[in-house]
């Protein structure tokens, strides 16, 4: 069926069943219609920020749902480590409480944006290795590498795993040893350079006479620092 739009009278094609309804041949149309003429909305059908948040929403079930990881998850939105602004592991959340009120000096509670919450350095281990038990007799609070050799105890690993386990300290060991190496240099680098040299620095090479790797070989450092130096990269304050 052809219908003719009330805004830019083109003649357009629309389904029999929405040809009563129907007045515009685009949204364009549509809502560049209500900005000229000023439609307002009815309290009824007027949408505002928030009206279908939580227990206002139709699909609410009650603030608790099964994760895709198989634990439960409830509506907490004002806690600071929500996930999606809105959900937290129910879980950690029924620790939290508890340590709140039964140990509210515990290490593991720290203050986010002016709230005590269960610091996430700390995990919470199902005693019963079910993750929907969620009573507080079944919760352990627990460090992150007690709770990964709490759960491998007893467990037959492959070639294969011990292999990753054994490639993973290595790498750890490396990269330790590259740290400190870095630290090392750096504390070499600029454990040569004091304030007062810095300033000589700069007075030689404003003279003109004096290229940045003649300075460097001078004081013993790299041309690229003498660079820095001159451009204020490094040694701001001097």
């Amino acid at each position: 069926m052809k219908k003719i739009c009330i805004l830019c009278k083109k003649e357009y094609e629309v389904k029999l069943n929405y040809a009563e309804k129907s007045k515009y041949c685009s949204r364009v149309c549509k809502y560049e219609y209500w900005r000229k003429n000023k439609v307002q909305f009815s309290p009824q059908t007027q949408f505002k920020k928030g009206d279908q948040i939580g227990e206002k929403n139709s699909n609410w079930n009650g603030g608790r749902f099964l994760g895709g990881r198989g634990y439960y998850f409830i509506y907490a939105p004002n806690h600071p480590f929500v996930i999606n602004k809105r959900y937290i592991a129910e879980h950690r959340f029924i620790m939290e409480e508890w340590l709140k009120s039964n140990d509210p000096t515990n290490l593991a509670l720290i203050i986010v944006n002016g709230i005590k919450v269960l610091d996430q350095k700390w995990l919470v281990h199902h005693k019963d290795h079910n993750k929907l038990n969620n009573k507080i007799e079944n919760l352990m609070l627990i460090k992150r590498p007690d709770h990964q050799r709490l759960h491998h105890k007893g467990k037959i690993l492959s070639e294969k795993v011990k292999k990753k386990i054994s490639l993973a300290k290595i790498g750890q060991k490396l990269l330790q040893l590259t740290k400190d190496k870095i630290a090392k240099t750096r504390i070499e680098r600029y454990g040569k350079l004091t304030p007062e040299k810095v300033v000589t620095i700069k007075k030689l090479y404003t003279t003109k006479r004096f290229s940045q790797q003649k300075i460097a070989s001078q004081f013993g450092i790299t041309q690229t620092m003498v660079s820095h130096i001159i451009r204020g990269t490094t040694w701001k304050h001097i």
